[in-house]
């Protein structure tokens, strides 16, 4: 698989004993490194139904930190970008970003690799977030060297897409929250790809699908022009 380079952004919160040797005051931090894959998905499997899990694993080898992403669903022909926010004590963000100055409806699974130097090893809370601090996956593990973390699902979201300009998010009680600004058209498809509900509503704002049986479900939502998507499991 072909790789290009990218200065990537990830959310990912460690909060820890031990942080930065050298950088424990800056408030973001490049990664040393960084990699974006190609589209992994082929040009006639644009089905919501074909996107793959994503995963997270955090890997530490004498005092370099990789994260190291798999499958992140964003825009086809999206250009990541990637930081390290620590201006908490105690804690990091890596935080991810399309920065490409296009929208489209079309969406591809990718991976994401960052280096970090200087972190010390020690007790983490590691958390991998978006760009609004919605968190994806996390952890809490010993970090030392040799040590290889898997991310595990958050407990609060069980979906997301979108940045902090706007996104759509699925929590642990059902509840569809909005935060894109304005009038939102909201559709809702079953497996079979049936539209099962629809309705408008003025964002930000959250709807409860507690109602909706169980299963799996494509949440699209339509503001000013634009389209989010989520695929979700009540």
């Amino acid at each position: 698989m072909s790789m290009k380079k990218y200065s990537l952004i990830l959310a990912l919160t460690v909060g820890v004993a031990g942080v930065f040797a050298s950088e424990a005051t800056a408030a973001q931090v490049k990664p040393t490194s960084s990699e974006q894959s190609d589209c992994k998905r082929g040009i006639d499997s644009r089905s919501p139904w074909d996107d793959p899990e994503m995963s997270a694993t955090v890997s530490y080898e004498n005092g370099v930190l990789t994260l190291f992403v798999e499958n992140f669903i964003v825009q086809c022909g999206a250009e990541l970008v990637s930081y390290c926010k620590n201006d908490v004590p105690g804690e990091l963000h890596f935080v991810v970003y399309d920065e490409s100055d296009f929208q489209t409806d079309c969406f591809c699974p990718f991976d994401l690799t960052c280096t970090y130097n200087g972190i010390l090893a020690g007790d983490y809370k590691i958390f991998f977030e978006n760009k609004g601090g919605h968190v994806y996956l996390q952890a809490e593990a010993m970090i030392n060297n040799g040590s290889i973390v898997s991310l595990k699902q958050a407990n609060s979201l069980v979906g997301i897409y979108g940045d902090s300009a706007g996104s759509l998010a699925f929590t642990a009680d059902a509840d569809l929250v909005i935060s894109v600004s304005g009038q939102v058209d909201v559709a809702i498809y079953d497996e079979a790809g049936c539209q099962c509900g629809q309705f408008t509503v003025e964002g930000p704002t959250e709807v409860s699908l507690a109602s909706l049986p169980k299963g799996f479900y494509i949440i699209s939502a339509t503001a000013n022009g634009l389209s989010h998507r989520l695929k979700i499991h009540r």
